[in-house]
């Protein structure tokens, strides 16, 4: 991000970037590191989320999944969040957690997504 922050000072970026930081350790929490960037400075660069990272990749077989894969039998994925991670995480951020879940390959990360991110919204 400091990078970004640098060119976006020195009138460099000539593409709007909307990033999002990922909190070390792997899915950590930083919130009070992060400073919130909106359209920065001119109109090139927000800093608005975190990303989270709730599972593996789909082409690796790493995404969760409920069943086998078809193509690896015995292998449903890995979750690298656990759900009580992630409530925890998604009831102390202020800021949007972007979710990312390639064709919808991961029923697993995504039921877990969607049940704690109604969390702040007292849904459920």
């Amino acid at each position: 991000m400091v990078f970004m922050v640098r060119l976006a000072d020195a009138g460099d970026l000539t593409l709007r970037i909307y990033a999002m930081v990922d909190c070390p350790p792997l899915n950590g929490y930083c919130r009070d590191q992060v400073p919130r960037l909106e359209n920065y400075p001119n109109g090139f660069l927000s800093v608005r989320s975190v990303k989270l990272f709730a599972d593996g990749a789909l082409g690796s077989w790493g995404a969760a999944m409920i069943e086998d894969y078809e193509d690896k039998p015995g292998n449903r994925g890995s979750m690298l969040l656990e759900y009580e991670r992630l409530e925890e995480l998604v009831r102390k951020v202020w800021i949007p957690l972007p979710f990312q879940a390639t064709y919808l390959s991961s029923p697993v990360s995504i039921s877990a997504f969607l049940a704690t991110a109604l969390i702040p919204f007292k849904l459920i």
